[in-house]
């Protein structure tokens, strides 16, 4: 994964309309992205449910399955670690 990709990863989406995803990998970037999001974003409960354009939220299940499938399993273990 190139440096750039990382470092967008870190910052999150709030760094969007600064910092692109480079690489053919885009789709697989944004998927980590939105499933980091959801774990970072639970931080903050007071954030309300909105209508909108933007695909579907992420359920804990649905998390779950798609950390699973993009994350290395050492990087699981600490993430689920930080959950409890």
């Amino acid at each position: 994964m190139e440096e750039i990709n990382r470092w967008r990863l870190i910052l999150g989406k709030n760094s969007q309309t600064h910092l692109d995803f480079d690489g053919e990998e885009l789709h697989e970037l944004q998927q980590m992205e939105d499933a980091l999001d959801y774990l970072y974003s639970k931080d903050n409960e007071d954030q309300q449910r909105h209508g909108g354009r933007e695909g579907s939220k992420l359920t804990p299940i649905s998390w779950i399955n798609k950390v699973r499938k993009l994350f290395p399993q050492d990087t699981i273990g600490k993430k689920m670690e930080k959950l409890l």
